[in-house]
């Protein structure tokens, strides 16, 4: 699973998704809250499900890509 937060690096987030999809790995994107997900640079993503939705499942890898948002520095 890879959860996407507000301001999340799409890089991070995409490049795994992308490699991982293509190696027939199965994938879940979660937003925080429901409905599309805007990253650092402004790429918007629509993720596959929100967390609340999934966090009674179990997966074997949860990927949460860093971002710009809370940043002091």
């Amino acid at each position: 699973m890879i959860i996407l937060a507000e301001g999340f690096e799409e890089l991070e987030a995409t490049a795994p998704i992308t490699i991982l999809r293509r190696a027939q790995v199965e994938v879940t994107s979660a937003g925080l809250i429901p409905g599309p997900v805007k990253g650092a640079r402004g790429v918007t993503i629509v993720p596959d499900t929100s967390l609340d939705k999934v966090e009674k499942e179990s997966f074997d890898v949860v990927l949460m890509p860093a971002g710009f948002r809370g940043r002091t520095t």
